[in-house]
């Protein structure tokens, strides 16, 4: 059993480095470090790619913000444009606890909730990811297009990262399922994802274009 444990082991850390070797190979590395201000408990140190905006807004009257990262025309095979946008929400707000998860006490992780029917249609089609950041934990799950013209199918990602009182949460589309692993940016994302920090309140940026306003 230890022996194929180290096997299983090794070859995980193998297939880890050489996927990382291919993002930094194919895509802007992801090292630029940016500080960003999306409301109170929401302000947060993370490390975006180089080359990447990174836009936020925040509403004095709700006291909420948003912000979305942003790159265009990575080398993909359909050249697409990366977005990973945020909320900020209350960690305990259903969007949060009991959207697209729902957190299970005797394994201590995060599981999809699909309907029956959505389960059987999307069987094969999903994969749920437990989240460890910095300082916050939390869930991002995949879902596939089953319908629809294939060539036009595509892959959502959808997350929180949460921190109490505070979660961050978004949804993006991470590439067309026929350009394969070439054209799937959700270890991008990810990478994005476990960088995030939540860091000491300060006041709220202005809404800004520039991302080099909110360092």
């Amino acid at each position: 059993m230890k022996k194929w444990t180290a096997i299983l082991f090794l070859s995980s850390l193998v297939t880890m480095t050489c996927f990382a070797k291919d993002l930094s190979g194919r895509f802007p590395p992801i090292s630029r470090e940016v500080l960003a201000n999306m409301g109170p408990g929401c302000h947060i140190r993370l490390k975006m790619p180089e080359g990447a905006r990174f836009p936020i807004s925040y509403s004095e009257h709700s006291g909420k913000g948003g912000g979305s990262i942003i790159l265009r025309a990575l080398p993909t095979p359909y050249s697409q444009d990366f977005f990973l946008g945020f909320i900020c929400y209350a960690a305990d707000d259903g969007i949060v606890t009991d959207g697209w998860t729902s957190y299970d006490e005797s394994s201590q992780q995060w599981r999809i909730k699909l309907t029956p029917h959505d389960a059987e249609m999307f069987a094969n089609a999903h994969k749920t990811y437990q989240l460890k950041a910095v300082n916050a934990q939390g869930w991002a799950i995949t879902i596939n297009d089953v319908t629809g013209d294939e060539e036009g199918r595509q892959r959502h990602l959808h997350y929180c990262l949460i921190k109490p009182p505070k979660a961050l949460c978004g949804n993006d589309d991470m590439g067309y399922l026929n350009a394969g692993k070439k054209g799937d940016l959700t270890p991008y994302a990810l990478q994005i994802l476990r960088s995030i920090e939540f860091i000491d309140d300060m006041p709220p940026a202005h809404p800004s274009d520039d991302s080099d306003d909110i360092e």
